[in-house]
C-alpha cells in the first residue's frame, strides 16, 4: 500500500528506433516528401497517404480544377481529454476505416484545465454535497443476485483525515451460494456538475480512505472505475475498458477477469476495523494488465461506483471517506504536452494519418475550435463573473481576437447549439434561422474565420437550415470557409457510420501539413461530405483563373463560365449549382436569397472533366455546389466563389483574392 500523496506519473516515452522511411508511397513527390518529413520531425503530424491509400480515392482520369489534391479531414473530433468514451486509439481507427487523411484534435479546453473539476467529496450526503455549487448524486445500484444489501451516509466511523467530519459512506452485500460475484454499489452521478469527473487519467491518482468491517477471500469493498473504448487488439475484442479494486484480505497484485478481458482487477489488501488511506493509480494499473497497449495514459475516467461486492455465500460491509482526486498531469497546461506525447505514441500504429492539435474553446454556450497560433488553454477562473452564457457570443468574440493575434483561426461551431436532440417534426426552421441570423449580424458573427455547417441535424435545425444560413451570411458579404463535421466523443466500431451528423471536409491543398491545410481553409477551398454516401470530390473553378473560395471583383463581366468538378458521385444523383446575391440586406431581410440555377447529373461527371455553366454576374453574386443523392437527400457542398461588381466592405485575405480581380 503506498503513502496517500500525489505522485507524478512520468509521460511516457517516445517510440525509440521506428523506421519508417520504407512506407514511403512512390507516387510522392520529392518535394512532397521532404515537406512532410521536415514536420514529422518536429513533432506536428504523421506521415499521411503514405500507404498510397488515398491517392487512389478518384478515377485516373480525375485531374483537380486547381493542381492540388484533396486531403479528408475530421475536423472536430474528441478523445480521452474529453468527456466521452472514444480514445484517441479508437478515433484514429475510425479514421482509417473512413478513409481520412487528417485528424484534428479539438478537445474542450477547460477538461483539459480540469476547470471547475470535483477534488473531493467528503460523503456528507448522497445529493446534497457539491463543490463549487455542483452536486454529485450517489445512486445505489444492485449486480448479481444478493441476499441482503444496506447502505447509505452514516456519522460514525468517520476517517480522521477528513475535514469535515459529518459523514461517511457505508456499504453492506450479502451473496448467495453462486460462485458468481453480487455486488451493492453507489454510482457517481455527477451530470448535474457537467460530469466534472472526465479527465484524462494521465498523473491522476484517487486517495480514498476505508474502514473495512467484514472482508475476505469472496468478499471485499470495491472501486470501480470504467475507461475509455479501445480497437480490437491482441484477441480481445473492441470495447470500454474497466478497473475493478478489490479492498480486501488478497495479496497485492493485477490479474485480467476470467469472463471479460476488458476487466482488470487490482487487489490492495487492506486491514479489517480501521480507517486506512489508499491510493489508486490507473494509469500504472493499465500499464500493467495490458502491456500492448501503446498508451496506456489514453483513458478517461469515464464512471464511478463505490460499494461491496461477495459471492460463495459471504458478506462484505465497510465505508468510505474522503475521496480525493489528485491530477498532476493531467490537467492545466501539462494536459497539452501529454497530449503531444500521445499523438507521438500514434505515429507509428497509423503512418497514414496526420495529427494536429486544436482545441474547442467551450465552457460556456456558444463554442469555438481554435485552429494553429498559440496553444495555451484558457484559464477560466480568470473572468468567472465577466462572462457569462447570456454574453456567450461576446466571449466568443475575444476567443477570435486572441487567436489572431497568434496567427491561427476561430471556428463557430454547431451555430443553432450543442444540443445533438433530433429535429422536431414541424419545427419552424424559417424562425430558428432568423433568429440566428440576427444574433450573429449583430454580433459580427464573432469575427470567426470558419463556420460548422455540415450537420444533418444539430441544434434542432436541419442540414438544409444550415446551409440557408450560411448563404444569408456570404449575402452579407462574411467571408466565412465552411466545414462539415461530427463532433464525435465516443469511437465505437463504426460510430462514424451510425452519427446522423458523419460529414468530413477536404481541403484542396498541397500537403497534410498544418500550414497548408491552414492556408486552404482560410482561402475557402474547402468542400465537405457525408460518410458513407458515396460522394468523394467536388470542386469549381470559375473563367479558368478563380478558384473555389476566391473573391473576383470584375464589374466590367455581366456573365461567368463557372466549371464544375466531381468524382465518385452515387448513381443517380447530381449536382446543383446554387446562386445568391451579395447585398449587404444586413437585417432587413434575413432569407438567403439563394436558388438554383443549374442541375448536373452524375453521368455528366462520368470521364472524370470539368461541366461549365454559365452564370448571370450583372450584379454582385456568390456561387456554390452540393450534391444530392437519388432520394434528394444533400450529402456534400462546396464552399462558395464571390463574383463581384465592387470591393467587399472588409479587406479580403490575400489568400481569397483572384489573380483577375481588378
Amino acid at each position: 500500500m503506498r503513502h496517500a500523496e500525489c505522485d507524478e506519473v512520468p509521460i511516457m516515452s517516445e517510440d525509440q528506433g521506428h523506421s519508417w522511411t520504407h512506407l514511403i508511397d512512390r507516387r510522392l513527390s520529392r518535394r512532397q516528401f521532404l515537406t512532410r518529413s521536415s514536420l514529422v520531425a518536429a513533432g506536428f503530424v504523421t506521415l499521411p497517404g503514405l500507404d498510397g491509400r488515398a491517392f487512389a480515392a478518384v478515377p485516373p482520369a480525375y485531374r483537380p480544377l486547381t493542381g492540388y489534391r484533396d486531403y479528408a479531414m475530421a475536423m472536430h473530433i474528441h478523445s480521452s481529454f474529453s468527456e466521452g468514451k472514444g480514445s484517441m486509439q479508437a478515433q484514429l481507427s475510425e479514421a482509417t476505416a473512413n478513409n481520412v487523411d487528417v485528424v484534428w484534435w479539438t478537445e474542450h479546453d477547460w477538461r483539459m484545465n480540469a476547470h471547475g473539476y470535483r477534488s473531493v467529496v467528503h460523503f456528507d450526503s448522497l445529493t446534497q454535497e457539491s463543490e463549487a455549487g455542483r452536486p454529485w448524486l450517489w445512486q445505489p445500484q444492485t449486480t448479481g443476485g444478493p441476499t441482503a444489501v444496506a447502505g447509505g451516509i452514516v456519522s460514525s466511523p468517520v476517517s480522521a483525515n477528513d475535514p469535515s467530519t459529518s459523514g461517511a459512506l457505508h456499504v453492506m452485500c450479502a451473496a448467495g451460494s453462486a460462485t458468481l460475484p453480487s455486488s451493492y454499489r453507489y454510482y457517481a452521478n455527477a451530470s448535474q456538475a457537467r460530469v466534472n469527473q472526465r479527465a484524462n487519467i494521465t498523473g491522476q491518482t484517487m486517495t480514498v480512505d476505508v474502514f473495512p468491517k467484514t472482508v475476505g477471500p469472496d468478499a471485499w469493498l470495491e472501486v470501480l472505475v470504467s475507461l475509455s473504448q479501445r480497437p480490437a487488439l491482441s484477441g480481445r475484442p473492441a470495447g470500454q475498458y474497466q478497473l475493478s479494486y478489490r479492498l480486501g484480505t488478497n495479496p497485492a497484485g493485477r490479474r485480467r477477469d476470467s469472463t471479460t478481458s476488458l476487466l482488470g482487477i487490482v487487489d490492495v489488501p487492506v486491514v479489517a476495523d480501521e480507517y486506512q488511506s489508499v491510493i489508486l493509480d490507473p494509469t500504472a494499473d493499465v500499464a500493467a494488465l495490458w502491456p500492448d497497449l501503446v498508451a496506456p495514459g489514453d483513458n478517461v475516467l469515464y464512471d464511478l461506483w463505490l460499494g461491496a461486492t461477495a459471492r460463495c455465500s459471504a458478506t462484505a460491509e465497510g465505508f468510505f471517506d474522503h475521496l480525493v482526486f489528485c491530477r498532476s498531469k493531467a490537467a492545466g497546461q501539462g494536459a497539452l504536452a501529454v497530449q503531444a506525447g500521445l499523438v507521438t505514441a500514434y505515429a507509428p500504429l497509423f503512418p497514414h494519418l496526420a495529427q494536429i492539435a486544436a482545441q474547442e474553446a467551450s465552457y460556456f454556450d456558444q463554442h469555438v475550435n481554435l485552429y494553429g497560433g498559440g496553444t495555451s488553454l484558457q484559464d477560466y477562473s480568470a473572468y468567472p463573473n465577466v462572462w457569462s452564457n447570456a454574453a456567450n457570443l461576446p466571449f466568443a468574440t475575444y476567443l477570435s481576437g486572441l487567436v489572431h493575434t497568434s496567427g491561427g483561426m476561430s471556428s463557430l461551431n454547431h451555430p443553432f447549439g450543442p444540443g445533438a436532440s433530433a429535429v422536431k417534426p414541424g419545427s419552424d426552421q424559417t424562425t430558428l434561422r432568423r433568429n440566428l441570423l440576427a444574433k450573429l449580424l449583430a454580433a459580427h458573427v464573432c469575427d470567426v474565420d470558419i463556420i460548422e455547417l455540415g450537420y444533418r441535424q444539430r441544434g434542432g435545425a436541419t442540414l438544409e437550415t444550415h446551409l440557408a444560413l450560411g448563404d444569408c451570411l456570404w449575402r452579407n458579404g462574411y467571408l466565412l470557409t465552411a466545414t462539415g463535421v461530427s463532433d464525435d466523443h465516443t469511437a465505437g466500431v463504426k460510430q462514424w457510420l451510425k452519427n446522423p451528423n458523419r460529414f468530413i471536409t477536404s481541403a484542396w491543398a498541397d500537403s497534410a501539413g498544418e500550414a497548408d491545410l491552414s492556408k486552404a481553409l482560410r482561402a475557402g477551398r474547402i468542400y465537405s461530405g457525408e460518410i458513407g454516401s458515396g460522394a468523394k470530390t467536388l470542386d469549381l473553378m470559375v473563367d479558368g483563373l478563380v478558384p473555389m473560395g476566391s473573391v473576383s471583383v470584375r464589374p466590367d463581366l455581366t456573365a461567368r463560365d463557372v466549371q464544375v468538378q466531381a468524382a465518385g458521385l452515387p448513381v443517380g444523383s447530381y449536382v446543383e449549382v446554387v446562386q445568391g446575391p451579395v447585398d449587404y440586406p444586413g437585417t432587413l431581410d434575413l432569407e438567403p436569397g439563394s436558388r438554383v440555377v443549374a442541375t448536373l447529373p452524375a453521368t455528366a461527371f462520368a470521364s472524370g472533366g470539368a461541366v461549365s455553366v454559365s452564370v448571370d454576374t450583372s450584379a454582385s453574386t456568390f456561387v456554390r455546389t452540393a450534391v444530392v443523392n437519388a432520394s434528394g437527400r444533400r450529402v456534400s457542398f462546396s464552399n462558395p466563389t464571390w463574383l463581384m461588381h465592387e470591393q467587399l466592405r472588409k479587406p479580403v485575405p490575400a489568400e481569397r483574392v483572384a489573380v483577375d480581380s481588378q
